[in-house]
């Protein structure tokens, strides 16, 4: 992939500072519980730099939705023939068969990864909430993210 869809997608794979807020807000963490989200916050940097199958989860789906970004992108420009003989006809219902099929298929192979991304999190949730929020928060951002198409400016 080349990434045109996805500037800087390096920094989808950490948790930078926004990623924290994030996760501080849906723990509840306020001024008044600074320290103990302090010691919190360390504990999952260092936690999820040794998770590797989350760090694989998160690749797989900035993957995955390039994959998807760039299958709209082909289907935004395609061009089928406008005639009306067989040969015309034929080849319009081939393209929208593809599309139709490989657009469920990456729809699917998503929700797939996402799942077992929400699984893995729930897993950890029961040891570092913490680490779980943060998680949930670098997914949230790679999951969400609209694709940019042209016209879409």
């Amino acid at each position: 992939m080349d990434g045109k869809f996805i500037p800087g997608e390096g920094s989808l794979l950490t948790c930078d500072s926004s990623c924290e807020q994030a996760a501080r807000n849906e723990l509840g963490y306020d001024s008044d519980n600074e320290a103990e989200w302090r010691v919190q916050i360390v504990r999952a940097r260092r936690d999820l730099l040794e998770d590797t199958a989350w760090r694989g989860l998160l690749s797989q789906a900035v993957q995955q939705s390039n994959y998807y970004c760039n299958f709209l992108l082909q289907e935004s420009q395609q061009t089928a023939p406008s005639g009306n003989d067989y040969n015309s006809r034929a080849q319009r219902a081939r393209n929208a068969n593809y599309f139709e099929n490989m657009g469920r298929t990456l729809r699917q192979g998503l929700e797939s990864l996402t799942n077992r991304m929400q699984g893995h999190i729930q897993e950890v949730r029961v040891l570092s909430p913490a680490r779980a929020a943060m998680m949930d928060a670098q997914a949230t951002r790679i999951l969400d993210r609209a694709c940019e198409l042209p016209g879409d400016r």
